[in-house]
């Protein structure tokens, strides 16, 4: 929301009010980015049939489940996870530690 006021705003925007958004990208969503990439990445290792489950199983989730989601939450991200995961998790691993990148159409 920052970043799209300064950027419609007609009049010129000072480095204080830009530096609202970088304040916030430095408190609210840098510390959760390691996350949020690890949940893509697996993404790109599961077939289109477990991306579909997973919107499915996301649009049953309440907001506040969500928001903990959103942030981060291990305990909830795990919630989301079924046992045929383990493959794709252990793919995941594999990448991490020895940098062999393998993605499923």
């Amino acid at each position: 929301m920052t970043a799209d006021r300064c950027l419609t705003r007609t009049k010129n925007i000072s480095a204080e009010e830009m530096g609202v958004y970088d304040d916030l990208w430095n408190e609210q969503v840098a510390p959760r980015q390691d996350r949020r990439l690890m949940m893509t990445r697996l993404l790109y290792l599961a077939p289109n049939e477990r991306y579909d489950r997973l919107m499915q199983d996301l649009n049953k989730l309440s907001r506040d489940t969500l928001s903990d989601i959103n942030d981060g939450s291990k305990r909830e991200i795990v919630k989301l996870l079924y046992p045929s995961d383990i493959s794709y998790l252990w793919k995941y691993w594999r990448e991490t530690q020895f940098g062999s990148v393998s993605y499923s159409s």
